[in-house]
């Protein structure tokens, strides 16, 4: 027969396996609350639809923490309807991903970051589920730390808006049912304008063009008629060519009847000043011309007085001239 248990020993057993687990899962969790995660409180003043509890929670794509909480109001004013969201940052993660000790439990550092610009946003997982995620951004463009806590029980990390939270808000004011109608509306009225062309018409008045243009290229008298232009332009440009000579010999030739027109000019100039010189008053010509003129101003002279006497005696040209008697 086989020996029956002792109650004691059994329960002794139970007691003992009740308190290693008790020991165990209070030893794991002082071990998650000794530094390992650190929770932090955000605030977002638009619709966090699409975000839910453990989603990710990352720096430039990699992943830190995760949310562990949404509620509605969470230690805010009474005209404060801004949605409170729970994360957890993970110290394991941030220190095999990083070459720098972070400690997420010091809360200086976490207001130093906060002072450089970190700021939490909601950015979309994809644009098909809708589902969000948080990203956390350091920049030096943030815009001012806003804080929603009556009192500061936790840490709170400002958030800002993200460019694909309000496109996707767009998105969801979009009136699809109006487009969609809109466009039926267009392809119908396309569709009754294709219908009222007459299609044959066109394709039977495009064929005769094509035709007339077939029978156009195969007319002889074309290429007669391309091959005289091409004659004309030759011709054209043979002239030119001669023209262009002509000009180049005509201009040689006035540039030469302009030389000796300007050396024509410098002779007359210098022979004005040869004249100029032989009639100056200190000249011998001048004082000849001058005893010239004396002597026939005299010889003027004496005719006038003839002239008188001539008519004062008109016989004297007959008797000659009275001869005056002598004084006694």
């Amino acid at each position: 027969m086989s020996k029956k248990a002792n109650p004691t020993t059994v329960g002794l057993f139970v007691i003992i396996g009740i308190a290693l687990l008790v020991t165990g899962v209070i030893t794991f969790s002082e071990f998650r609350m000794s530094g390992v995660t650190e929770k932090f409180i955000l605030y977002f003043d638009s619709s966090v639809k699409g975000l839910s509890v453990g989603a990710p929670v990352t720096h430039r794509g990699v992943k830190i923490g995760t949310v562990t909480d949404i509620q509605l109001r969470f230690n805010q004013a009474d005209d404060d309807f801004a949605v409170p969201v729970f994360i957890e940052l993970e110290q394991s993660l941030i220190r095999n991903r990083s070459d720098r000790k972070i400690a997420i439990k010091d809360q200086s550092l976490i207001e130093t970051l906060i002072g450089e610009g970190l700021r939490g946003r909601l950015e979309a997982g994809s644009f098909v589920t809708g589902q969000l995620y948080i990203e956390l951004a350091l920049g030096q463009d943030a815009p001012p730390a806003v804080l929603h806590q009556l009192k500061p029980v936790m840490i709170e990390i400002p958030t800002m808006s993200s460019g694909i939270q309000a496109m996707m808000e767009k998105l969801g004011s979009v009136d699809v049912e109006g487009i969609a109608n809109k466009l039926t509306s267009i392809l119908e009225q396309l569709d009754q304008k294709v219908g009222d062309l007459q299609v044959s018409e066109i394709s039977d008045n495009l064929n005769q063009v094509l035709a007339s243009l077939n029978k156009l290229l195969d007319d002889p008298n074309l290429g007669l008629a391309i091959n005289r232009v091409s004659d004309t332009l030759e011709d054209f440009k043979a002239t030119s060519a001669a023209l262009r000579g002509e000009v180049g010999s005509v201009s040689k030739d006035i540039s030469v009847t302009l030389d000796s027109i300007s050396k024509a000019i410098d002779e007359m100039r210098d022979g004005m000043a040869d004249v100029r010189h032989t009639l100056s008053a200190d000249s011998v010509l001048a004082h000849n011309l001058g005893l010239a003129l004396e002597q026939f101003a005299d010889a003027s002279t004496s005719v006038s007085e003839l002239a008188e006497f001539l008519r004062l005696h008109p016989n004297a040209l007959i008797s000659g001239r009275e001869k005056q008697p002598a004084n006694p």
